[in-house]
């Protein structure tokens, strides 16, 4: 493989992903279900492709702070970097790229923290410079689209942002706080 750094993501960097994420872990949960999934969800866990060119690429233009392979679930190879970088990384969901089949066999929001947690996609998550990634040009090199889904700063761990702007801290299995919001921690007991 290449030298992949996990502990150089700086406050103010942007967060990306590769491809689209959530298909592997949706035919995962048909297997569970004891359900067939369907052949581009099975090729997705069976056949996944392995960033490499798309890799080396970035390496070479010297473009990555940080990079890490998605076979853990975003959140949690997020926090790889987070924790090796000494910094907060913030997911933003609105931005996740949720595989389309991913989403049409679970729903959306199950197909969301499958994109989050379920792992095994091979995407990568990088870390670079702000305003330095053409999204286009990967597309047109490579045939693959690269998204922004979220940005570092000062602090631990990952966390999520929702569309209303609320920020809840991402928890080892993905994130919870649909089922029960998170008490604050200003709240007095």
């Amino acid at each position: 493989g290449w030298p992949v750094r996990r502990d150089g993501a700086e406050p103010g960097d942007h967060v990306w992903v590769t491809g689209a994420l959530g298909a592997a872990a949706a035919a995962v949960r048909a297997w569970e279900g004891g359900e067939e999934p369907s052949p581009a969800l099975r090729s997705a866990f069976v056949k996944p492709v392995a960033r490499v060119n798309e890799a080396r690429c970035l390496v070479e233009h010297e473009i990555v702070d940080a990079m890490i392979d998605v076979s853990d679930g975003l959140v949690g190879d997020a926090g790889h970097i987070a924790a090796a970088s000494g910094v907060k990384i913030v997911l933003d969901l609105g931005d996740i790229p949720v595989a389309e089949e991913a989403r049409h066999a679970l729903g959306s929001e199950a197909a969301l923290q499958a994109a989050l947690t379920g792992g095994e996609d091979y995407e990568l998550c990088f870390i670079t410079d702000p305003g330095i990634v053409d999204p286009g040009y990967f597309l047109e090199r490579y045939g693959v689209a690269v998204t922004r889904v979220g940005s570092v700063s000062d602090g631990d761990g990952v966390w999520l942002r929702a569309e209303d702007g609320s920020v809840t801290r991402a928890t080892s299995g993905g994130f919870d706080h649909w089922e029960a919001p998170a008490a604050s921690d200003e709240a007095g007991t």
